[in-house]
């Protein structure tokens, strides 16, 4: 259900998008700013859709965690440290393909995973700052 919602929030995303670039096309915005860029920025509705992916993207990280983590009748949370964890098991079977598809695609994910100092921007959305999309540059 998660990964529907994902789904639906960067599909939104996208037609957000679309029914912009739609709309700008219908001037002829090129002829007018000849060789500059214009930025065009407050895109809140964007905004927000991006920071709620943002977050269901980690939320789908987390459950997936915690399920497989129920397997092993364990209460450990943090994706981040998933391999760590696996490796204390004394389950080779189970855990190796395990530890070898995080250690793979783990590093994807670092815009949900804060490592150190580092804020992902997950954490800034949740703890600390405000974080648009960006901006439309037209040139």
């Amino acid at each position: 259900m998660l990964f529907n919602i994902k789904m639906r929030i960067y599909e939104k995303l996208i037609a957000i998008e679309q029914s912009v670039m739609k709309e700008i096309e219908k001037y002829n915005y090129r002829k007018v700013i000849e060789n500059c860029t214009i930025a065009i920025e407050n895109t809140l509705i964007w905004d927000f859709e991006y920071q709620a992916f943002v977050l269901a993207f980690r939320r789908c990280l987390d459950y997936l965690t915690r399920a497989i983590c129920a397997y092993f009748k364990s209460d450990f949370h943090s994706f981040r440290r998933f391999d760590k964890f696996l490796k204390k098991l004394d389950r080779p079977i189970v855990t190796k393909p395990l530890i070898d598809l995080h250690r793979k695609y783990s590093k994807r994910f670092d815009f949900v995973l804060s490592k150190g100092n580092q804020k992902s921007v997950r954490d800034k959305i949740s703890h600390y700052e405000y974080v648009p999309v960006g901006c439309i540059n037209l040139t």
